[in-house]
């Protein structure tokens, strides 16, 4: 259902190239529709807690924090998927969620790879699907620069 009701989609005429993109919160019951900023979701929340309540352990609590918001967004409780349910794979589950939950809001993702030291092996598989190289001090992001030219002056 996410994908059906946040991903906007245009093809060009002149190419018949598809875009993507997201437009989770826009109303549509306008002739222009308006878009609304949303800083923190109950989604978030939940899925915040569910990663909290796995690392301590507590698996059946994590377990049904990520079917909280499986079960609004038309899918089955992650059990149907994992078995048995370990820390480690609930904690690959909730990453995912957020990944498919949170596209397009505030950078999530981006944040999640840095927090859980993934950044490196994800933007590598990524850019070599692209035929490129991913360097790794890019992770650092560019005011990392600024911060050194202060220094130096």
């Amino acid at each position: 259902m996410r994908k059906e009701k946040w991903i906007g989609k245009y093809t060009d005429p002149s190419t018949s190239t598809t875009y993507y993109y997201p437009f989770k919160y826009k109303t549509r019951t306008s002739t222009s529709p308006i878009e609304y900023s949303t800083l923190l979701r109950l989604a978030e929340i939940y899925l915040i807690r569910a990663e909290a309540n796995t690392q301590l352990g507590d698996l059946d609590a994590g377990t049904k924090d990520l079917n909280l918001i499986r079960k609004r967004a038309g899918l089955n409780g992650i059990e149907t998927l994992l078995s048995p349910i370990t820390e480690k794979n609930l904690t690959v589950a909730i990453l995912h969620e957020r990944q498919v939950e949170l596209f397009g809001e505030l950078g999530h993702r981006w944040i999640d790879l840095k927090r859980t030291n993934m950044i490196d092996d994800v933007m590598t598989a990524e850019a070599v699907k692209k035929g490129s190289t991913w360097r790794n001090d890019a992770k650092i992001g560019p005011f990392h620069k600024l911060k050194l030219i202060r220094t130096i002056n």
